[in-house]
């Protein structure tokens, strides 16, 4: 099985290593992947630099947005041009057999819900701690929609 993975908007495999995350991550899909015939295709928001950890996943592929357009350095820039980003990804996924699209937060969600009605793949939508947390201040009842299946 292929899976698309997205991360959370704005985030690289290089900030999740800055920030210490990296083996921890590391760890669960390379579990993951050796217990099950998965292959992942990690879309990152980095750039080239996101290659240098390729070889810390098994069965894996790293796409960086940021090698395939430009960075900017003024914010609402990089949002206009996000829009064009399931354009791009599906020239670079046209030879993979996607089976699923898998993005773990809602920041971000509008790329992978824009490549999976490009694709028509089926796509699962995590919310996030973000907004579970917001659910818990706001006193809702945050244990229905946790994931979302299109």
């Amino acid at each position: 099985m292929n899976i698309v993975y997205f991360m959370t908007y704005g985030y690289s495999i290089k900030s999740w290593h800055e920030a210490g995350h990296l083996s921890r991550e590391m760890n669960y899909f390379n579990r993951f992947t050796s217990k099950s015939d998965t292959n992942y295709i990690f879309i990152t928001y980095g750039n080239k630099s996101d290659y240098e950890y390729s070889d810390k996943f098994k069965n894996s592929k790293i796409i960086p947005i940021y090698e395939h357009l430009n960075f900017s350095k003024y914010k609402l820039i990089n949002l206009i041009k996000s829009f064009y980003i399931p354009i791009i990804l599906k020239r670079l996924l046209v030879e993979e057999d996607i089976q699923i699209i898998k993005q773990n937060q809602l920041l971000g969600s509008w790329i992978p819900i824009g490549l999976k009605l490009l694709l028509k793949n089926l796509l699962l939508l995590e919310q996030g701690m973000i907004c579970i947390h917001l659910a818990k201040v706001l006193k809702m009842d945050y244990s229905k929609g946790y994931c979302i299946i299109f």
